[in-house]
């Protein structure tokens, strides 16, 4: 009989996401998949003591890293743990995202080396679809996030191959993982996801978005939290 993969749900997170991390908290205990296990890893300037209250927590300490560099280590971290676990799967569920409660079997249904749910990103009216496509017959990924129109015109309700769909809610088998790191470079201001899916589009990787499903995404301002950040730095290195 074979059994079921093994996933890994796990996500960086810290004190900028505490506003909503009891909806999340309770989201994922509610998930149906049950072959699973757990790992936050917490990069606030201070520990989180509610978090391992719930789930095994490691803690990354930001020191003086770019808030990008934090996520890529925390990233990086979690690739880690799920290789040397034994895992099958790594469920990309950022803290402030909340799936439907058979996210995992949708998604591995779709037999995917990466396969995705949809979420909104920004706020208000300026709000849009987390759905990039690439430039036809590009040697390098040349990148372009769809309008709000386009967006909605690509949610056919079916799978869709796409270039970037976020980490917000994504199935990454491991075998995927073996070949390729989370970093982030000082000549741009790309996050981590970015570098990952260009590797996947420079690899032949799919990836699949199931357009049949929507995340609810509890958002925060990105600025707001970069200002925030920014002064903690400087408070840090000033006490160091």
């Amino acid at each position: 009989m074979n059994r079921e993969p093994r996933v890994l749900v796990a996500a960086p997170t810290s004190d900028y996401k505490s506003y909503c991390f009891d909806l999340w908290r309770k989201g994922v205990k509610a998930l149906t998949y049950k072959n699973v296990g757990h790992l936050l890893i917490d990069n606030g300037h201070c520990p989180d003591p509610q978090l391992k209250k719930h789930f095994p927590v490691f803690y990354l300490n930001p020191g003086t890293m770019s808030r990008r560099q934090v996520m890529a280590d925390s990233q990086q971290l979690i690739k880690i743990a799920v290789l040397k676990q034994g895992y099958d799967y790594w469920l990309s569920l950022e803290t402030d995202m909340i799936p439907p409660i058979d996210i995992i079997q949708r998604l591995l249904s779709l037999h995917a080396p990466v396969a995705a749910a949809v979420y909104f990103i920004g706020q208000g009216d300026t709000s849009e679809l987390m759905i990039q496509q690439v430039e036809p017959l590009t040697p390098a990924p040349v990148a372009f996030p769809l309008t709000q129109k386009e967006g909605f015109l690509a949610m056919t309700g079916h799978p869709e191959p796409v270039y970037h769909p976020g980490l917000g809610c994504a199935l990454i088998r491991a075998d995927v993982l073996k070949q390729v790191n989370f970093y982030v470079t000082a000549h741009d201001r790309s996050h981590a996801d970015s570098y990952f899916y260009a590797d996947l589009y420079r690899l032949n990787i799919p990836v699949i978005l199931d357009t049949s499903i929507i995340c609810t995404h509890y958002n925060s301002d990105w600025q707001e939290i970069y200002k925030k950040d920014n002064e903690r730095t400087a408070t840090d290195k000033k006490a160091g």
